[in-house]
């Protein structure tokens, strides 16, 4: 390769000697030049299977990743049928199907309208008896009419006479009876 790099010279004042010598050192960087090549042209060959090979692998890879897109696209489209017509039952209650309303949850209860409610504000306080107003219980009178007296003679678990045991508790209960409803009257 030295030979390409050295100043040409006329070659009429060149001998046949000195052809012959430049000729064989320009056949020998022919012949390494051609070796290069041929060695560059196997290395590119090969660079290209292995391209080939792994566009092969890739296109498979491809292939198969759309059979699974496709797959789960159709798997998509039957789950959101599934969900809508779910969405579809959990939307039912007695106002918009046959249901009767005993099976409307409690939770799930729309609020009704103003125009079903009273006009009516909320008081603030709590329902029942408000606190520092007088009872209203019924007392208990001083002579009833009948007592009956309730006590065990025997013991429930052992069946022993409980004649002579001391008593241990006294309650007392008072029955109110109302009055009998005679023909139109009380």
């Amino acid at each position: 390769m030295s030979a390409m790099s050295e100043p040409p010279r006329e070659l009429a004042a060149l001998s046949v000697e000195e052809l012959r010598a430049a000729l064989g050192r320009q056949r020998a960087v022919n012949s390494e030049l051609r070796t290069v090549i041929a060695t560059q042209a196997e290395l590119h060959q090969a660079e290209l299977a292995a391209r080939d090979a792994l566009i092969a692998g890739l296109r498979s890879q491809v292939a198969v990743t759309d059979a699974q897109i496709v797959e789960l696209r159709s798997q998509v489209v039957v789950l959101g049928d599934r969900v809508a017509q779910l969405e579809r039952q959990a939307g039912r209650d007695s106002s918009n199907s046959n249901r009767p309303p005993s099976s409307d949850s409690p939770s799930a209860k729309k609020p009704r309208t103003v125009t079903g409610r009273s006009l009516r504000g909320r008081s603030g306080r709590k329902p029942g008896k408000q606190p520092g107003d007088p009872g209203a219980t019924l007392a208990q009178v001083g002579d009833p009419d009948h007592i009956v007296v309730c006590a065990p003679d025997r013991c429930a678990g052992c069946g022993h006479d409980l004649g002579e045991v001391p008593v241990a508790a006294e309650h007392q209960r008072q029955v109110l009876e109302a009055p009998r409803r005679r023909r139109g009257r009380w």
